[in-house]
């Protein structure tokens, strides 16, 4: 099911999309860390074991991705995407 939203630029209900991520390791080479210019960090840590993504305060807009929790016996996808004008389309699977 494909959910659609609205997040005003200042609205304090939506102000930032939080979500709780699992912790990942990168595994590139030296090389390739010295060769790729640096990029601003579009999530900040918030407070506990969660990240914020301040969505009123980015530039870099339309963007699209997926989160992929799982555990003992349950699991979900998350795809979500916000266009330019920040609506947000949400499917989970």
């Amino acid at each position: 099911m494909l959910h659609h939203f609205k997040i005003p630029p200042s609205s304090t209900l939506f102000t930032s999309l939080v979500v709780a991520l699992l912790p990942l390791a990168g595994n590139l080479s030296a090389a390739e860390e010295a060769a790729a210019p640096p990029t601003p960090s579009r999530w900040v840590l918030g407070k506990g074991v969660t990240t914020e993504w301040l969505v009123n305060k980015d530039s870099r807009l339309p963007h699209e991705d997926f989160i992929e929790q799982g555990g003992l016996r349950v699991g979900q996808i998350v795809h979500y995407q916000i266009d330019g004008e920040r609506n947000l389309s949400l499917k989970r699977s």
